[in-house]
């Protein structure tokens, strides 16, 4: 899913966080796939979709740093900002 991304193959990486995260839903990596598929979401511009599963990360690891993360991606995008 890193690879995918970082190759900036975000319909790629979409499907392999998603898949990690059925696979492995208490993994030590939820935070940052969760992070990464919000992420993949806003680069192909399913600006829905970033809202949802920032909002999961928010509720799932809300003491977490990606939390933070998370929030400030949450309020750009209320904000009307690309």
């Amino acid at each position: 899913a890193e690879c995918h991304f970082e190759k900036k193959k975000y319909g790629k990486s979409v499907a392999a966080y998603k898949s990690y995260l059925q696979v492995r839903p208490d993994g030590d990596k939820g935070a940052d796939a969760l992070l990464k598929l919000g992420l993949s979401y806003e680069r192909l511009h399913a600006l829905n979709e970033a809202r949802v599963i920032f909002k999961q990360l928010l509720a799932r690891f809300p003491e977490s740093a990606l939390a933070e993360l998370a929030k400030a991606h949450l309020n750009n995008k209320a904000e009307g900002t690309p």
